[in-house]
Formats: structure tokens, C-alpha cells, sequence
């Protein structure tokens, strides 16, 4: 390696990427952060379940070489899966179920991955013209203050459109028939 102009050797297990180039992973359950790539080694934090961790690329058997909140050590790799696709900010999102359809919107601007990430649902029903619904003008003023405050508190916001067709005296609801919707 060089620094600062001199060349020279360093051991691997202290280099890492710049940019965590290597990527990233999550934890599939509670995981030790190990000094060294052993069980025995002492512990020098935890992962928590579901948290996104940087990884340096360096293993050690099957353990990893991971940074999780500033601190580097080494997860054992089976309790991590690689991070294929962070969440993004998308309309429209169609779905089915049974015999009911609709589009959701999912919002996940500003998350910090290093951190563990929630999930907040937004139901909108209850409005008797489509016109009078937030979840329908998902790039509105309304539902961009929801999703901010959601982000805002590292949770990706997901907006689901209610799958009922208008029905007269109810308007377009999500309990007018709960088994349909609810599926």
C-alpha cells in the first residue's frame, strides 16, 4: 500500500475500502461484533436485527469484516445477507389480492442505513370523491409532509390506496367490506 507517499505493508484485517466500496449488508437476527474473526474473541458491539452494515470486502472463514455504527470488527457471516436494493421514493405501485387491486407509494427519502430502518403504513380511505383523497396525489403537499416526518425518523412510509370501489352513503373506504380489503 502507499501513504502519504511511503510504500510499504500493512495487515489486511485493518484496511478497509474507501466509500465503503464493498458494500453492504443487514443482519438476519441479533449478531456480536467481534475484535477477531472467531466466536471466542471479545465483543466490541452488537448488530442488531435488521440493521445495514458496511462491509469491507476481507473474510476470514465464514466470518466478515464489517463497520456497524463507526465501530469495525468481524460479523459471523451466516447471520448476514447482502443488501440487493435500498429502499427508493415510487408511485403506483400496483398490487392484487383475491379479487382486489389498487396501487400503493412508497417514500424513503434521506433513510440513514446504518441505522435500523421502520416501516410506516398510511391506509387513506373515508372520502366520498377520489378528488378529496391525500393518497392519490402522492407528490402533494399532504403526503410529502407525511412521508418527511416518516423519513425523518428513518422509517420508510408506505401509502396504499384503498382497493374499494365507491359505494353510495360510504364513499370509498377501507371497512365497508373488511374481508375484502383487509386481504
Amino acid at each position: 500500500m502507499s501513504h502519504q507517499g511511503t510504500v510499504g505493508w500493512a495487515y489486511g484485517t485493518h484496511l478497509v475500502p474507501a466509500g465503503d466500496a464493498a458494500g453492504r449488508v443487514y443482519a438476519t437476527s441479533a449478531a456480536s461484533l467481534r475484535e477477531r474473526p472467531r466466536s471466542t474473541a471479545a465483543t466490541v458491539g452488537m448488530i442488531p436485527s435488521g440493521a445495514v452494515v458496511a462491509t469491507t470486502g476481507v473474510m476470514s472463514g465464514e466470518w466478515q469484516s464489517v463497520r456497524c455504527a463507526g465501530t469495525w470488527g468481524w460479523a459471523y457471516g451466516p447471520q448476514l445477507r447482502t443488501l440487493t436494493e435500498a429502499p427508493t421514493t415510487r408511485f403506483h405501485q400496483p398490487f392484487t389480492a383475491g379479487d382486489a387491486s389498487s396501487v400503493y407509494h412508497v417514500y424513503a427519502d434521506g433513510l440513514d442505513l446504518e441505522k435500523p430502518v421502520g416501516l410506516a403504513w398510511f391506509f387513506d380511505g373515508d372520502y366520498f370523491s377520489a378528488d378529496r383523497s391525500r393518497v392519490l396525489r402522492p407528490d402533494g403537499t399532504e403526503m410529502r409532509g407525511i412521508a418527511a416526518e416518516a423519513n425523518r425518523r428513518n422509517c420508510v412510509l408506505v401509502a396504499v390506496v384503498t382497493p374499494a370501489p365507491y359505494e353510495t352513503g360510504y364513499g370509498y373506504t377501507w371497512w365497508s367490506n373488511r374481508p375484502r380489503n383487509g386481504a
